[in-house]
């Protein structure tokens, strides 16, 4: 264009143009001397533009003036400014300005901008209306992007040496994460009103307010709203007052002069400066300041999603660079951060207090390595050195105390030296004496930047137990540690785990060496009188090498008793790889597994036998693969809930694969009556954490229940069962599924410890205690706490070789037994769960009643009951029990003359459900003609009529005359009065024990 029109254009083209290399052109345009109108499209590299513009002032063409439309569609605008952050920008808007340049740009804009680009997001839908200079805007911004919502009005003027900002605010939604401006949390969102007049462009000499009204913040972990939040900065003379006002914030004041790039240095030279040997580093002279904040927890928590402050927090302090004074107040209730809880920490430094320099004490700080409370620490500085005093408690149970002194110093060569004077510590039960001898040495020495180690002979005895580390590091591969250990006590040193308890004495060293990066670890480890779970296991010697690799290790490991090597291990352990692995070969000669029974915790117990067998170790060494043949001498375990106990007879073989213990068919004996089984199935462990059993049993009869009465189980008895059974699950949460029928000698037994004496028309009531008080429609669910971990399913065909019986009474000795035939699905369960479906069928049985009267009550064949669900829910179908007495009937019956006893029966005929039965009284006299039966009906047609000489019968064998007003028995039976006594002794000695299970129940 240059070359077309070198007269009017040759130096009329904006500079600018140059950014957009080659582009094409197309429009009208009418070009003078002083004027160009110029409606055209440009597409270019950089994007399209479409103007509409006129032009003047073209002789300094980059400060020209122009008036009209301008159209940007995807303009790569950040190449344009220089500005890797800015993307592509598209506009239309209305210009009227001058400036072709930043530093010349000065033009009034009104448009909207639908796509600009920055940081990796594109804004959309903002207005703006302004002044754009020279990093200058003055104007209006309304944002109604999906991420930013936003009304910005004011001036941002970053031209002049100190920058200015005046202006206002309103987000009423910002998503800072999407929008790429903070990407610390998967979560931010900003709302509020914002109102910001500054005046400064360094921290150093910025002053003025900040305000934030009605302001939220929402990140991953919570919603937090801020009432009001100012922070407000001035100078009088040189001297900065920094203030923060909110009520949901902090709120205090820093006050001094000070630069911010120099805090750390002017805090560290302060605390230095008690050291004759201090080097300070260099800062700018007459620095001070004295701040006192009250923090609220949710502006750290804003921040920091993992850190939470209790309400209160204060942290006040003073810093004086010419004195080299420092101090500092730190006190919280409470402070969570990073999964540690600290509660009330009150730390108070003086580096000139001549008392003491340091306080801190803690209430408790809990982290999932180690426990700590009641901390205190004091630090005073004597001759050069800072010499420390520190208590606590520490552990799961706080049981384990330390009593520490130790002091810190710089030598001559300005290198750290910690050093350990007398201490002591109660570890484990045992106590530890820290530099028994007071001398020079149990110290550590280290140079600034933390990369020369010097370990003088730190010593620790406890009794005749005695622990030494002494060594050097130089730098990254020069290396030379050794910790030695006399007579240790095991179980001082290793971890707690759950059902496993290991003792003995461990001597032996660990010595590391590295010179120019190559690699010698020696571990050599010989635990004595070693034990697990209280079982002698002999001497267990490790002897373990490293080569060239830190890493990897050749071991060699024994197990010796006074007769054999009951283990042997001999391979490699490599923690190169992010989880370490193993390769080894193990041999077991007679390794008894006795020890291990606590595993098993309340379910499975008794755990026994010697093991022998060989084979390999492969894989990660947290959960390796075992491959081998193993064999099982003396086998057994036992269940402890059904008091069975069983023996494996001969060699039981185990297959391992992986992490599977496959036993092939073994023979089960029960300890107790010789019954014998078929078992066979496996054992699978995770990590050696949680195992796993699948083990099946058949059997043509075998002992599988053996307990006797206790208060914790709802059942008791013998039980002989032919069939199958399977038991698998986790060992604390097993499932045993029986399927069979009872065998001879079989006796189940149910206590019942809920029944009370009903009203006027029933004998015998079975209720609960929610009948007793809230809601008599609810039957109380059984909870017993003696089957913890364990589900049993019996799936039973019960025959005339089983003897149930149901303990009525047990302070009377009341008893209901019989025999019979059915069916039943009974399931028992941890979560109180006792469930029964199934019916079974009377063919003999007996109800023994005891107390002021002893009866017995012949229970007649052919009656049922059915469960289906709930034991004590039973349904009964005519259940008919009938006693047998001797009386005359002549003082009731008028066909009768006779002065000779004839046999009658009382019966009891109960049907419906057993907490709720129905119960119909009756007399028959067996061996009389169809006269007497007749005229004995008729007589006790009246129900009253009928109990009164039923319980006549039952107490005193005999009828009673009731036409004549009283009781008129034999001469030798007393008056109505006694056997009203008699009756209602009966019937009040019931009611009144709470939880007895059988009454009697009168009318008459």
């Amino acid at each position: 264009m240059k070359q077309l029109l070198p007269n009017i254009l040759g130096n009329t083209l904006p500079s600018v143009l140059n950014k957009f290399g080659r582009f094409s052109l197309a429009g009208q345009s009418y070009i003078t001397e002083e004027i160009v109108n110029a409606n055209i499209v440009i597409n270019s590299a950089l994007g399209r533009s479409v103007t509409d513009l006129e032009l003047t002032n073209i002789d300094d063409i980059d400060n020209a003036k122009y008036k009209g439309q301008v159209e940007f569609i995807d303009l790569d605008f950040g190449k344009i400014v220089n500005d890797s952050l800015i993307g592509k920008l598209s506009l239309v808007a209305d210009v009227d300005g001058q400036g072709f340049t930043l530093d010349k740009l000065d033009t009034r804009i009104r448009g909207t901008i639908s796509k600009h680009q920055y940081k990796g997001y594109t804004y959309s839908n903002i207005d703006v209306n302004g002044i754009i200079k020279n990093q200058l805007f003055d104007g209006q911004l309304i944002t109604n992007d999906d991420n930013l919502k936003m009304n910005f009005n004011g001036l941002a003027d970053l031209s002049t040496k100190d920058y200015k900002f005046d202006f206002n605010a309103d987000v009423a939604y910002s998503d800072f994460n999407k929008l790429n401006l903070f990407k610390e949390h998967s979560k931010a969102i900003l709302k509020g009103k914002i109102n910001i007049k500054l005046t400064g462009n360094t921290f150093d000499n910025i002053f003025g307010t900040i305000d934030f009204k009605d302001a939220s913040y929402s990140n991953h972990v919570d919603d937090y709203y801020f009432k009001d939040f100012n922070v407000t900065s001035t100078f009088q003379d040189t001297v900065r007052i920094i203030t923060v006002n909110s009520t949901d914030i902090v709120d205090g004041t820093l006050k001094g002069r000070f630069k911010y790039e120099e805090l750390p240095q002017l805090a560290k030279n302060s605390l230095g400066s008690i050291y004759t040997n201090y080097e300070p580093d260099r800062v700018s002279s007459g620095q001070f300041l004295d701040f006192n904040f009250k923090i609220y927890n949710q502006i750290v928590e804003v921040f920091y999603p993992k850190v939470n402050l209790g309400s209160n927090s204060t942290i006040k302090g003073k810093i004086n660079a010419n004195q080299n004074k420092f101090e500092l107040l730190v006190k919280s209730p409470r402070v969570e951060a990073y999964e540690n809880i600290i509660e009330d920490i009150r730390l108070q430094i003086d580096n000139k207090n001549p008392l003491y320099n340091t306080l801190l004490s803690l209430g408790k700080l809990n982290t999932k390595y180690y426990n700590l409370a009641d901390l205190n620490l004091v630090n005073v500085t004597l001759n050069d050195t800072l010499f420390f005093r520190t208590d606590f408690v520490g552990g799961e149970r706080l049981q384990e105390k330390f009593d520490l002194s130790f002091y810190h110093t710089l030598n001559k060569n300005n290198q750290s030296v910690i050093g350990l004077k007398p201490s002591r510590i109660k570890f484990k039960e045992n106590d530890w004496k820290i530099n028994p001898s007071d001398n020079n040495q149990n110290k550590i020495v280290f140079d600034e930047k933390l990369q020369t180690f010097a370990f003088d002979r730190i010593n620790a005895v406890s009794g005749d137990q005695e622990i030494d580390l002494l060594g050097v590091i130089t730098d990254d591969t020069n290396k030379n540690l050794s910790l030695n250990l006399k007579d240790v006590k095991l179980e001082g040193i290793t971890p707690n785990i759950d059902s496993l308890s290991l003792t003995g004495l461990v001597n032996g060293r660990l010595n590391y060496r590295q010179i120019n990066g190559t690699t010698l670890p020696i571990a050599q480890i010989i635990v004595d009188d070693f034990y697990i779970n209280k079982y002698s296991q002999g001497t267990f010697i490790v002897d373990a090498q490293g080569g060239s690799s830190l890493k990897k290790y050749i071991i060699n490991a024994t197990l010796q008793n006074e007769i054999t090597e009951s283990i042997e291990v001999q391979g490699e352990v490599d923690f190169e790889p992010d989880e370490p692995t193993i390769f080894a070969n193990y041999a077991l000669n007679k390794f008894k597994i006795d020890a291990f029974s606590p595993l098993g915790e309340d379910v499975l117990n008794t755990i026994r036998g010697e093991i022998s067998g060989k084979g390999i170790v492969t894989g990660l060494l947290k959960n390796p693969d075992i491959d081998g043949d193993l064999a099982l001498e003396n086998g057994g375990l036992a269940f402890p809930y059904l008091n069975v106990n069983y023996d494996f007879i001969g060699k039981s073989k185990i297959e391992l694969n992986k992490q599977t213990f496959t036993f092939l068919p073994t023979t089960l004996l029960d300890v107790v009556h010789d019954t014998e089984a078929r078992l066979s199935g496996r054992i699978t462990h995770n990590e050696f954490k949680k195992w796993f059993l699948d083990i099946n049993i058949n059997t043509d009869n075998l002992l599988v229940l053996n307990t006797e009465e206790s208060e914790e189980i709802p059942y008791y008895g013998t039980g002989f069962i032919q069939g199958n059974a399977s038991i698998s699950g986790y060992t604390d949460q097993l499932v045993i599924d029986v399927e069979g029928k009872t065998m001879p000698g079989s006796e189940f037994i149910v206590p019942l410890n809920d029944v009370s004496t009903i009203g006027d028309s029933k004998l015998v009531q079975f209720i609960s205690k929610t009948e007793k008080g809230d809601d008599e429609n609810v039957v109380e669910e059984v909870v017993f706490e003696g089957v913890k971990g364990l589900t049993l399913n019996f799936f039973l065909e019960a025959t005339d070789d089983a003897l149930a019986e149901i303990v009525v009474d047990r302070n009377t000795g009341s008893i209901l037994r019989g025999r019979g035939f059915g069916n039943f699905d009974i399931t028992i369960n941890t979560n109180g769960k006792f469930e029964v479906i199934g019916t079974y069928v009377v063919s003999e049985g007996i109800y023994e009643f005891r107390n002021i009267v002893n009866k017995d009550f012949i229970v007649q064949p052919g009656g049922s009951v059915s469960w289906e669900g709930n034991p004590f829910d039973a349904y009964l179908n005519n259940i008919t029990a009938v006693y047998r007495t001797q009386a005359n009937p002549s003082v009731l019956l008028d066909n009768v003359n006779t002065t000779r006893e004839l046999d009658v029966d009382l019966i009891a005929k109960i049907s419906g459900q057993l907490l709720n039965s129905d119960i119909e009284f009756d007399l028959d006299i067996p061996n009389s003609n169809s006269l007497v039966n007749s005229e004995l009906q008729f007589k006790l047609s009246d129900q009253n009529r009928k109990m009164t000489q039923f319980f006549s019968l039952l107490v005193s064998g005999a009828f009673t005359n009731i036409d004549e007003g009283g009781i008129g028995i034999d001469a030798g039976v007393a008056g109505t009065s006694l056997l009203s006594e008699k009756i209602s002794s009966v019937l009040s000695n019931l009611l009144q024990s709470r939880g007895e299970k059988f009454n009697v129940g009168v009318s008459y």
